[in-house]
């Protein structure tokens, strides 16, 4: 029995990946238009949260309409709960038992 494991990589975008996609002086921005392309196409599924749509809304305008016309064009979703920020580092939550000075997460 062959048993066929098919997924879609889910990816969370933060304001960077809009900011990276309009400004076409940035280094990512290539890799970033692409990237965006490979969601339309369907090879992976965008979400983000209600917070960075807050922070979109917050830039000038122009600039605004444009990361949110980036939402509705690639379909990104939103998550409106609330998700933990250790859950998207590479740091633990909180330092390890016996570890002193460690920089805040």
């Amino acid at each position: 029995m062959i048993i066929s494991m098919n997924f879609i990589l889910k990816i969370y975008f933060e304001t960077t990946m809009f900011n990276f996609y309009i400004g076409e002086e940035r280094d990512a921005h290539a890799d970033t238009i692409k990237l965006f392309k490979e969601i339309g196409a369907g090879k992976y599924e965008a979400f983000t949260s209600r917070y960075m749509i807050d922070e979109l809304e917050n830039a000038p305008e122009a600039k605004c309409d444009k990361m949110l016309n980036l939402i509705l064009e690639y379909d990104i979703q939103k998550k409106y709960e609330t998700v933990p920020l250790h859950r998207f580092s590479l740091l633990p939550a909180s330092p390890p038992s016996g570890v002193k000075n460690a920089p805040p997460c």
